[in-house]
């Protein structure tokens, strides 16, 4: 959600030894709509495309508008329904961001209970970067999306990747994403929610292992 794309440092290291890897970067002080997001997005060849958490929405919406462009979408730490986290924190505006997450809830909620204090401090220093209306902003947005129909009716192949140890997105939650797409492949990794940043290794594994498929 942080849109920096400095937390994929250690995945795009794992699977840049055998493919080439862009990052997409978001906004960091002005909101702007996931529509204006997938607009963003700039690509002139064909590619696996990966979006975790909060670029889901994004990724499935590029794909919707650009198949041509996407060979592959893999789905990471994904929602297709609102977490439920995400319904109850929009309340609160901008409130919940005017300070750097405190240590014990970026290891608990994202990083998982056995990360290092250098994961945790990265997460960190990410969000303070980005303004807090603008956190607040993409946080609303996650509360209000449904993108059920829009995944069922893409036609290239989907794999997604959930955490057996995820405590944003609920297992209820995962099973919409799973449900509008039962064709899909479909793997859980024992990992924390920011699954990309904890385990950069067996996730780029299983990306390199469904490209090769």
């Amino acid at each position: 959600m942080d849109g920096t794309g400095e937390l994929f440092a250690p995945f795009a290291a794992e699977v840049s030894s055998w493919a080439t890897v862009q990052i997409a970067r978001y906004p960091l002080r002005s909101p702007c709509s996931m529509d204006a997001l997938v607009a963003a997005l700039e690509l002139d060849a064909p590619v696996t495309l990966v979006a975790e958490s909060f670029s889901t929405a994004v990724g499935i919406r590029f794909a919707t508008q650009r198949p041509e462009l996407v060979e592959r979408l893999v789905l990471v730490g994904s929602f297709v329904t609102p977490p439920l986290g995400a319904t109850l924190l929009r309340a609160f505006g901008r409130v919940p961001f005017l300070i750097a997450p405190p240590r014990w809830a970026v290891r608990t909620f994202l990083t998982g209970t056995g990360s290092s204090d250098a994961l945790i401090d990265t997460v960190r220093q990410a969000l303070s970067r980005v303004a807090p209306e603008v956190l607040a902003d993409r946080l609303a947005q996650l509360s209000r999306l449904d993108e059920r129909e829009r995944l069922r009716a893409l036609q290239m192949p989907i794999m997604t990747v959930s955490a057996r140890q995820d405590r944003l997105v609920s297992a209820s939650v995962t099973a919409e994403l799973r449900a509008a797409r039962p064709d899909a492949r479909h793997v859980d990794l024992d990992a924390p929610h920011l699954i990309l940043q904890a385990r950069p290794g067996p996730a780029a594994a299983l990306v390199r292992t469904f490209v090769g498929a």
